[in-house]
């Protein structure tokens, strides 16, 4: 019985040895690699004007985290951010470390901040970046009360510091990671041109990229206020929806 039940297995595999006998694979999910461009301390005049003709031409979204004292001083440019369709965050009004304020201080700078963005019409917001990337219990608890989630960033040019904008760019380059968050500055020109290079190079590398939301969204991760967010690690399944 043994001999004959082999023999007619045995059958079956050669007959079956075929193309049409072959079972489909479950196609591979397009998934190409994800990373989101942040820039701080804006709006600032021609540099941020430069800046969004060059993620136009490239069709690339970013999220900028803006400064209250300069929204108050180009609300038209806050608004033009918005109404490119990149993402905005807090970044704070004046720019000082939320960790040696008062707790007062601090709610005041928020919420002046999340108004202001309001009246210039590029509307709310539900992200948050601590100046210097300092944050302390008193930052995430008023965070959470707000609705904010605490954004910052696993690579670190510093362009602020004015450097070669290939130099900027390189470091990005040889740093990045699918679900890495860059922080860049729109301050100077150097960044907008370290931006257009390393637009260029990941994208030649298979990159996509996203605003920060997106990008949690793509590696399926739900942003929690008053939670901290460096990066976005690859899960299974790979990705979710970008928009």
């Amino acid at each position: 019985m043994k001999k004959r039940a082999l023999a007619a297995l045995l059958a079956l595999l050669l007959a079956c040895a075929g193309p049409e006998c072959q079972v489909a694979a479950a196609p591979m999910q397009d998934c190409p690699p994800a990373v989101a461009l942040t820039f701080d301390d804006g709006p600032n005049g021609a540099c941020t004007e430069a800046l969004l003709r060059l993620l136009a031409e490239k069709d690339v979204p970013a999220t900028f985290f803006l400064c209250g004292y300069r929204i108050a001083e180009q609300p038209d440019l806050a608004a033009a951010i918005a109404d490119a369709g990149h993402e905005i965050g807090l970044h704070g009004y004046s720019h000082e470390y939320f960790t040696k304020m008062t707790p007062e201080a601090l709610a005041q700078e928020l919420a002046q901040t999340a108004a202001l963005l309001q009246d210039a019409g590029a509307g709310e917001t539900a992200l948050l970046r601590p100046p210097g990337g300092l944050v302390s219990d008193e930052v995430r608890r008023q965070a959470a009360q707000a609705g904010l989630s605490l954004i910052f960033w696993n690579v670190d040019p510093e362009d602020w510091r004015g450097g070669p904008a290939q130099a900027t760019a390189q470091h990005v380059i040889s740093h990045v990671a699918p679900g890495a968050i860059v922080l860049l500055h729109d301050l100077q020109e150097t960044s907008v041109t370290a931006a257009g290079q390393i637009i260029d190079a990941l994208q030649a590398q298979g990159y996509q990229f996203l605003t920060v939301s997106q990008l949690a969204a793509y590696y399926g991760k739900a942003l929690t206020p008053g939670e901290s967010y460096r990066a976005f690690s690859p899960t299974e399944p790979p990705c979710g929806p970008a928009g």
